[in-house]
């Protein structure tokens, strides 16, 4: 048994390698093709199985002035952007060569290689033939191969049904771009392309899609859009589904289908600590519609208490939506939605997940902490720093009473506040009853000399008629006394002016 077994590991793990080993081919090779001076022509290629391969395209002329190569899978050389490798097609092989502003030096042969890299290549090409005049393509035609699901009408199908659609233009020089589209419901008209595979003969053009519906497709109908330098507006075929059918646009295809569901809203998320309400709904889409019992319903997996679910329901009386009430043990659990129509039933899952988030107000209340924490850890700091006991220091008062008021600390005032108060004293003083009231002040003053400190003197002295004023009379000027700093105030000697 573990022979056979291991026998058969061995036929599958060759089988794979030969498959990987497998050389791509030529499905459409080059064809000869015509193209039209001073406009762009297409030369088509589609391969199999490209796999690790790499795809070049090489021209040369028949004048032999010209032989280029570009590749590999895409023209990157700007030196010769004339040429284009299209490999917008390349999920089903195809690498077209585009040739911009055709002249006659361009008509040679050109070939599509295939490089697998072993040592080997692969060559197919066909000639290009440079035309003086532009050719207006024959309308396109379409068809529709592959037999639908049994005992339905020509435009019923069935989800996962495979089709092939076939469209082919004659005649253009050069030979016209034709491409398939299918135009879904609420799409205002505008077509989705659907990739084709594309082979050519000198004279036509033939485009080939292979389609599997799915039940988007319910409501939609396929064209295909011919364009060619002659034609200002596009060109456009529909495939005919029957013999009586004639190919207009409009008759729509019809997919029945099993149900599609979706939940309204896709995620459910649950806070810690917090309960959370959320209604979630099962939306579907079916064709034919569901059974009589065939739901949407939604359920736990497993089964949980029936409180857990609280059903809404609309007018009909159908069930529309469930109310949840969420918390945190609900983390991981599962609900799952059915619905049932005759093609079958449909099932899809929800998962609820944590936020991982605290609720806003924890959050707040952390915050708050936190910052009430700093600010006390901030306020100890600066009150250690700046909180301590001030030294003793001392301080010079300036006396800042009106002019011609002069006083010392030999009238023994110490208060040096200032101010206008009533009896024509700086306010805030303690006047010495023998100091001169301001407005009983008659005459000017003269500064005639100053000391400082308190020598417990009068040093007021008056000014002599007979003292000269010339500098050579310094000294008649007593001399200052030792300035004693301790002391904030100044007296000055005065002389009465005649």
């Amino acid at each position: 048994m573990m022979l056979a077994k291991v026998s058969v590991f061995l036929a599958f793990a060759l089988m794979s390698c030969l498959a990987q080993d497998k050389d791509p081919y030529f499905k459409n090779p080059p064809a000869d093709t015509k193209g039209a001076k001073d406009h762009d022509v297409t030369m088509y290629c589609q391969v199999s199985d490209k796999g690790k391969s790499n795809l070049y395209w090489h021209c040369n002329s028949d004048n032999g002035n010209l032989d280029v190569t570009v590749g590999p899978n895409e023209n990157t050389n700007p030196a010769l952007d004339k040429y284009i490798i299209d490999n917008s097609g390349a999920s089903v092989g195809q690498y077209n060569l585009i040739i911009t502003n055709v002249t006659n030096l361009d008509t040679g042969v050109c070939s599509c290689i295939i490089d697998t890299g072993k040592g080997n290549a692969m060559e197919a090409g066909g000639d290009l033939m440079v035309m003086d005049t532009v050719m207006e393509p024959s309308d396109p035609s379409c068809t529709i191969n592959k037999d639908r699901t049994s005992g339905q009408g020509p435009r019923v199908f069935t989800a996962e049904d495979d089709i092939q659609l076939v469209c082919e233009s004659d005649n253009g020089v050069p030979l016209a771009d034709i491409h398939w589209e299918i135009v879904r419901a609420g799409s205002n008209g505008r077509g989705v392309e659907i990739l084709s595979s594309i082979s050519t003969t000198e004279e036509k053009i033939t485009a080939i899609a292979d389609y599997t519906m799915t039940s988007s497709d319910n409501g939609a109908y396929f064209q295909c859009v011919q364009t060619h330098v002659s034609l200002t507006d596009p060109s456009t075929c529909y495939p005919k589904f029957g013999q009586n059918d004639v190919g207009t646009p409009g008759q729509l295809i019809e997919v029945k289908h099993r149900p599609v569901l979706r939940f309204k809203p896709s995620t459910l998320k649950v806070k810690p600590l917090e309960t959370t309400k959320e209604t979630l709904r099962c939306v579907y889409e079916a064709n034919p519609d569901l059974d009589a019992d065939g739901g949407p319903s939604i359920r736990y997996v497993p089964a949980q208490p029936e409180d857990k679910l609280t059903w809404n329901y609309t007018t009909s009386g159908e069930e529309d939506s469930v109310d949840l009430t969420l918390e945190q043990d609900d983390n991981g659990k599962i609900l799952e939605c059915v619905a049932t129509n005759e093609l079958g039933s449909s099932v899809i899952t929800i998962k609820i997940e944590s936020t991982g988030l605290l609720p806003t107000w924890i959050l707040v209340i952390i915050i708050g902490g936190g910052g009430l924490v700093v600010f006390l850890i901030f306020a100890v700091i600066c009150c250690i720093c700046f909180c301590g006991d001030d030294d003793d220091k001392d301080h010079i008062e300036v006396n800042r009473s009106r002019p011609g008021t002069f006083q010392g600390s030999e009238l023994g005032v110490d208060d040096y506040r200032y101010g206008e108060s009533e009896g024509g004293y700086t306010e805030g003083y303690e006047h010495d009853p023998e100091m001169v009231n301001i407005n009983e002040f008659e005459g000017g003053m003269e500064m005639k000399g100053h000391h400082y400190g308190n020598t417990g003197e009068d040093n007021i002295g008056y000014m002599d008629d007979n003292i000269d004023d010339d500098d050579d009379d310094d000294d008649d000027i007593p001399p200052a006394p030792p300035m004693d700093m301790k002391s904030s105030s100044r007296t000055y000697d005065q002389v009465p002016l005649d």
